[in-house]
This record gives structure tokens, sequence and C-alpha cells, in this order.
């Protein structure tokens, strides 16, 4: 029950993430290749309208493909290249990119407020509204130096992985919190939501962050960067988000055996 619980979250953790970038995109006409939950080899898709939508075997993420993201020929001068990413103002590049991680900070702020309305105080409409807006703004300042003090001391050579969780210890604790009640489930939830969005935020290739960053270069110096140095620079840090997956699972087990 707790995995299902589990995936159910990541679900619908990922969607939203991955909605804000494809409803950002439609906003400035992009075209919207694919919309995908979990990481290929694909197991099935289907197609409404122009953009295919694929369940992939590695239930670990999501993704969306957007046309010109990945700039070659036919995104920059093909036929379709005025509905391409790279041809739009770095503007609109900026807000498609940041626009999952926007959707994640409103998510938590409406599961907080659900939280604060299922609650023992059983807060009313606005009220939770506006507590459930204060708390996310907490979280999140929380979360940031939290994560600003593990970076500080892992370059120091003082960093733990007991202060981090992933995927088996996840499992666990929203067992917890299911066990606790909805108002709880529904507040780490939001938790969660208000991580993702900070991960992603992190000026790595395969992130978010990583792309706004290789945009602001971009955007000081006039000119694209050469996308065989953006691929190799996302393959790199990617494989290395994975050794990273894998160590803190490994951490996780280890912990549960203990």
């Amino acid at each position: 029950m707790n995995i299902l619980i589990f995936f159910i979250i990541l679900l619908v953790l990922v969607l939203v993430h991955e909605a804000g970038h494809f409803f950002a995109a439609k906003r400035f006409g992009i075209r919207v290749d694919e919309f995908g939950f979990g990481f290929p080899p694909k197991l099935f898709g289907w197609k409404y309208g122009e953009t295919e939508y694929t369940i992939n075997l590695l239930p670990i993420g999501g993704f969306v493909k957007i046309f010109g993201e990945s700039p070659d020929g036919e995104s920059i001068n093909g036929t379709d290249a005025g509905r391409s990413l790279i041809n739009k103002p770095k503007y609109q590049q900026a807000i498609v990119l940041f626009a999952g991680v926007f959707a994640n900070f409103l998510l938590a702020w409406l599961l907080f407020s659900i939280g604060l309305m299922l609650g023992a105080t059983k807060f009313s409409f606005f009220p939770a509204l506006w507590e459930g807006l204060k708390f996310t703004l907490f979280i999140t300042k929380e979360t940031l130096i939290g994560l600003y003090t593990l970076i500080i001391e892992s370059l120091q050579g003082r960093g733990s992985l007991e202060s981090v969780t992933g995927p088996v210890g996840m499992v666990r604790i929203v067992g917890d919190a299911y066990n606790f009640g909805f108002a709880y489930l529904f507040s780490f939830t939001g938790l969660i939501s208000i991580n993702l969005a900070i991960i992603n935020l992190i000026p790595l290739p395969a992130l978010d962050g990583g792309r706004l960053f290789f945009l602001l270069i971009e955007k000081i110096t006039g000119s694209h960067i050469n996308p065989k140095v953006t691929t190799t620079a996302t393959v790199i840090s990617f494989s290395f988000l994975i050794i990273f997956m894998l160590i803190v699972t490994y951490h996780d087990i280890a912990k549960l055996c203990i």
C-alpha cells in the first residue's frame, strides 16, 4: 500500500511539473512533441493533436519533448522553425523552463492549504490559503538553507547522507504520513513538491536550473551555445544524478537493515 501511495504522489508531482512546461510552451505557440511519464524505454503511448503522451518503463520522473529544446537544423531553419523553442525570445524560453518549478510551488501551496482545512484546527478556505502561502514560503526558505548547508559541508568534506532520503526511504515516510491521516499526507506531499522545485533549480545541465543558466550565458554573449557542448554536459550531469540516486538508495536500504 505504501508503494502504491508513493507512486501516486510521484505521478501527481511529475505531471504537475511537466504540465507547467507543457502549458507555458503551448501558450507561446511552441510545438510539444511528447509528454512522458517515466523515462524510456517506452511501454505504450497515444497521440492527441500533435503531441504524443507516453508511459515509460522507469517511473522515476517525467519529461516533455519541446521542439527546439535540443537545437538542430530542422528546429532552427526548418519549415516549422517559427514554433521552435530556440527561435522564441529569451524571456519566453525562460518562462517555459521555469514554469515546471513554478507549478510545483503552486501545488505545494494548494496542498498545504488543503492540509490546514483537513487538520485538527480546521481552517476555513481563505484563511487556509493565506496560512498555506506563508507556510510555503517558510518551508522554501528552510529548504534552501538546508541545501546550502549540505553543499557547503560536502565541499568542506563534512557532508553526510543522514539528512538525504531517496525513493526507498520516501516509501516508508509516505506510509507514516498516510497512517497519521490525509492532512499529514497532503502536507508531506507539499513538502516533497517544494524539494522537487528547488532541486530542479540547481544549475546542473540535466535540470531546469542548468538550462536556465545556459540561457543566461546566451543572453550575455549574444550567441547560441554549441549544441554538442550542451548535450555532452547534460549527459554527464544526468549520469552524475543517477549515480547519486543509486548511492542514496543504497544508503536508504542500509538504514532499513540496521
